[in-house]
């Protein structure tokens, strides 16, 4: 598992090229079957389009790309749209753009230019997160320890995503994968040994 970035959120922008309208939508998406599901539901709600083109990358490694050109000249809208996510490094993403023909034919080095643009300032506009490899563990202790322990935590950008104090201190932690022997090494040392440390999933996350 290694660090990867995706866009944060979905995004929609419409752009006016050349009396074209481009209206470029960006969705965070888990699975290329996602990726898929996604595309049909946009055709079928701009099934009046002259095009609804698209690329899309998923895989912490990029290891599944899809493009295409919707019925442009070959190479003029899916491969751009896909070498703006490569460029910027974005993976989970799947970039659609849907164009109304406003009746003037940019040219391929003008459609190029239109959809690798309404992809990057779409881009510019969302945002990107970056997924971390990442284990979640529960930790035990006493309280006489919360206090100076808490502190370190911060040092060590451990994410406490919940805390139970009805009995012993519980907390659920989200600590980076980098991270995970230094934050085993640092509880056992503050706590004397008495800090007990439950993984209970490794995944991706957003810190």
């Amino acid at each position: 598992m290694k660090t990867y970035t995706g866009v944060a959120k979905y995004h929609l922008k419409e752009i006016e090229i050349t009396k074209s309208l481009f209206i470029t939508q960006l969705f965070p998406v888990k699975s290329a079957e996602e990726a898929e599901s996604t595309l049909l539901k946009v055709r079928e709600k701009y099934k009046d389009a002259t095009h609804n083109c698209y690329a899309y990358i998923v895989g912490d490694n990029g290891i599944q790309m899809r493009m295409s050109d919707d019925g442009e000249p070959q190479g003029t809208a899916g491969a751009p749209m896909l070498e703006v996510l490569k460029k910027r490094g974005v993976s989970d993403t799947l970039a659609v753009v849907t164009r109304y023909f406003g009746g003037v034919k940019l040219g391929a080095n003008g459609l190029v230019g239109a959809y690798s643009r309404c992809v990057a300032e779409t881009l510019n506009e969302v945002g990107t997160v970056t997924y971390t490899p990442t284990v979640f563990s529960r930790l035990s202790l006493d309280y006489t320890y919360y206090g100076k322990l808490l502190a370190k935590l911060e040092l060590l950008e451990v994410k406490i995503v919940n805390k139970d104090f009805s009995g012993a201190v519980s907390l659920d932690c989200a600590v980076k994968e980098s991270r995970w022997q230094e934050f085993l090494e640092t509880v056992a040392s503050l706590t004397a040994g008495e800090g007990k440390v439950v993984e209970t999933d490794r995944r991706y996350y957003v810190f």
